[in-house]
């Protein structure tokens, strides 16, 4: 998109290519507020039960209607034009243009499984005598293609009158697709509604009810953060699913994380020395008047525990699938300490000159230590928050993994990062 110079009449040059970066643009558009949209959908929709009416968005859709609305401002698109409210299968691959794949993370309310949401198709077997790509998951499109026919009678499950009764509303405002191949071919969700699925947080947005060809509920859907919270088994799959199908490649895969709460108690922000060897043991209160509250939260330090634990599995995962050759690549973000006026109080005191007020001032500096700050929800990716995440890329514990992946990019010998 070009404009007309105010003075010279001349044509401004164009925003995306000659101005900024696309991780510019894109960091601009995800600089803006999604939480204020949320909560007053939450408050102005959800609570008052009005999004149960058809045509009321509830808080989800509400929020992926603003990742669209920030992208359109950002890269002169509309809804028209705008891939973010395409169909998701218009994402997938192309034999005519090179295409990265998509691969999200979700999880199953009803069985607890892994749900993969993809253009990509998932029914192939990986060659002959070979099993599907994601063992014991579920593909989305699978949902909403689902029931699959009787392979004799060729007919559906029969429903309940319950059932029936209770998909009638539903069937008015669900246009019916149609499917080939477990893949629906008329109607498909819009690519932000598929980001919005795999990112259904507790509170922030409901779980997804996904329906099937009848309007019949077939599952809900919640963050694939319960299934993996670091997306590695799902790389692995991919991976080893390459691997099959031509032993000469040599996947790679890099990991990028931001979860600064894993490194909270490592003293150098290093992926092996963010925990001891043995788990530090919890301090509880002794007194919880609400016995049960607790319980829920089990999942959620379930959910960060497996995924720090693949985190540290995926080197030596990698390096097996390819023979000893190191092929992963690993990129953190450390947490960032608080800055506060305490923090000045105990600076002062650590300089004192008496023994009693040093070892004061030592212990009040090792509290600093372990007081980092919180990101503010409703400027997730703002601009003084984005600075501190690209200035990650060029620290210490991340400088050896970015030379490594950038050397994989040259031309040349195998890079010394690859060398067993």
């Amino acid at each position: 998109m070009t404009v007309s110079g105010a003075d010279t009449g001349s044509v401004t040059p164009n925003f995306l290519t000659d101005f900024v970066s696309y991780k510019d643009a894109l960091q601009a558009a995800l600089s803006n507020d999604f939480v204020s949209p949320v909560l007053a959908a939450s408050l102005a929709r959800d609570v008052s039960l009005v999004s149960m009416f058809p045509g009321f968005m509830d808080r989800a859709g509400v929020l992926e209607m603003a990742w669209e609305d920030a992208f359109d401002n950002v890269y002169g698109t509309s809804s028209e034009t705008s891939p973010l409210s395409g169909p998701l299968q218009a994402m997938g691959p192309s034999p005519d243009s090179w295409t990265p794949l998509l691969f999200m993370n979700a999880t199953s309310i009803a069985t607890g499984r892994r749900v993969i949401v993809t253009p990509v198709k998932l029914t192939d077997p990986m060659g002959t005598g070979r099993s599907m790509l994601f063992a014991d998951s579920y593909d989305f499109h699978e949902l909403l293609c689902a029931p699959y026919p009787d392979p004799i009678t060729k007919d559906y499950p029969a429903l309940s009158p319950l059932q029936r009764a209770a998909s009638v509303l539903p069937s008015l405002f669900n246009p019916v697709t149609k499917c080939v191949d477990r893949k629906p071919v008329s109607i498909d969700i819009r690519l932000s509604t598929a980001a919005s699925v795999s990112a259904r947080s507790p509170f922030v947005s409901p779980h997804a009810d996904v329906r099937d060809r009848r309007s019949q509920l077939t599952d809900g859907i919640v963050d694939g953060g319960y299934f993996d919270n670091s997306g590695i088994v799902t790389a692995l799959d991919i991976a080893r699913g390459v691997k099959a199908l031509d032993a000469r490649l040599l996947p790679f895969i890099l990991q990028v994380s931001s979860e600064p709460a894993w490194f909270e108690a490592s003293k150098d922000c290093a992926m092996q020395a963010a925990y001891p060897a043995a788990p530090q043991i919890p301090d509880a209160d002794n007194i919880r008047p609400m016995g049960s509250l607790p319980d829920p939260l089990t999942v959620m330090s379930t959910r960060i525990s497996r995924g720090y634990e693949t985190i540290l599995e995926l080197p030596q995962h990698a390096a097996q699938m390819n023979g000893g050759i190191p092929s992963a690549a690993q990129i953190h973000v450390c947490p960032q300490s608080l800055e506060s006026f305490w923090s000045l109080i105990m600076d002062y005191t650590g300089n004192t000159k008496k023994p009693e007020e040093k070892m004061h001032g030592m212990m009040m500096r090792m509290q600093k230590q372990m007081l980092y700050k919180s990101v503010s929800l409703s400027w997730w990716l703002s601009p003084p928050l984005q600075a501190y995440l690209d200035g990650q890329l060029y620290t210490g514990n991340n400088l050896a993994e970015r030379n490594c992946v950038i050397s994989l990019l040259q031309d040349g010998g195998t890079p010394a990062c690859q060398k067993p």
